[in-house]
């Protein structure tokens, strides 16, 4: 069981690939994601840094 911290990153995670997601359907992405779950991580990693939420503003 994962612990809550990784829970609500991958929340996060989830949220932000499919509240961007334009073309194609969550459902062809669900799909891919489960072919080839590494892609998920590198999927939400190149949207933060496009948003910027990656940011240290430290």
């Amino acid at each position: 069981m994962p612990s809550r911290s990784l829970s609500d990153a991958l929340k996060a995670m989830h949220n932000l690939v499919f509240d961007c997601l334009l073309y194609p359907d969550q459902d062809a992405v669900c799909k891919f994601f489960d072919e080839k779950p590494g892609t998920a991580v590198s999927v939400d990693s190149e949207l933060q840094k496009i948003v910027g939420t990656n940011q240290d503003f430290s």
